[in-house]
């Protein structure tokens, strides 16, 4: 088996065994102790931070899209859908993607996938400039600059290597 095939299959057993506490790891929440409202307020709240020190940085410039790579139950992703025209999550794990699906039915601007990139992938394209964001189903650009300015916000040392 593969180290990709070895890495999807060790997120689809966690997406069965206990998927909210596989994305949060908090003590005391193991084995179904995360209710779920806690568990998405949990999102929520990382995201406004974010948020703000993006603001204070003056970004994100678009707020077409946003894209959560390796979002498993897509906590974070739904947190973004609030801020964005369009929130993007991929995963490897094919369960983590359908249970996110069945999570966030009712956030209509949520869009999940599967993808085979490693985090390896993920990033190498974050140091590269920001191309439109597609869907992988559709093939349709989707916006630009969303997940840069997330991920400059919250890794500052980034910031002089065009994060």
């Amino acid at each position: 088996m593969t180290r990709l095939r070895r890495h999807r299959q060790d997120w689809d057993d966690l997406a069965s065994l206990d998927p909210y506490w596989s994305v949060l790891t908090e003590p005391g929440k193991r084995f179904g102790g995360w209710d779920r409202d806690e568990f998405l307020r949990s999102g929520q709240t990382e995201i406004e931070g974010l948020m703000v020190a993006a603001r204070e940085l003056g970004l994100p410039q678009a707020h077409e899209a946003a894209l959560d790579f390796g979002c498993g139950l897509g906590r974070l992703t739904r947190a973004l859908a609030r801020h964005f025209g369009q929130a993007w999550g991929v995963d490897i794990s094919a369960r983590m993607v359908e249970q996110a699906r069945e999570l966030h039915r009712d956030v209509p601007n949520c869009t999940f996938e599967t993808t085979d990139a490693e985090p390896a992938a993920a990033a190498a394209a974050l140091a590269a400039p920001p191309p439109p964001l597609r869907s992988a189903a559709r093939g349709r650009p989707r916006g630009t600059g969303a997940l840069r300015a997330v991920w400059a916000s919250s890794h500052p040392h980034e910031r002089g290597r065009g994060a």
